[in-house]
């Protein structure tokens, strides 16, 4: 009995997949939905920083990323990515030097 009390949450979790497939598969799917849920109405400062601070990386990486794919690029494929972005987007697009 001492032994069930000290198994650890992940080596249940797995006996438990191998025992109830079906039945563990619902019940993990609903655990993580109620889980994202809670901390998406409930989120810690510390966790919206960190979530605001990887999406800014991601967008500067991709930036980079979109950077040295234009200056690799030659001057006629360059004209041809600009003529490639359709007149609608080409208004909304603006550059800003800082």
């Amino acid at each position: 009995m001492k032994e069930r009390l000290q198994m650890s949450g992940a080596d249940l979790n797995s006996r438990l997949g191998v025992k109830y497939p079906s039945v563990h598969a619902k019940a993990n799917n609903a655990a993580s939905y109620f889980s994202d849920v809670w901390q998406e109405t409930f989120p810690a400062n510390k966790d919206k920083a960190k979530v605001k601070l990887d999406q800014r990386k991601e967008r500067a990486r991709q930036a980079r990323e979109i950077e040295a794919k234009m200056e690799a690029m030659t001057p006629e494929e360059l004209d041809a990515y600009m003529e490639a972005i359709p007149e609608w987007k080409r208004g909304a697009l603006q550059v800003v030097e800082n």
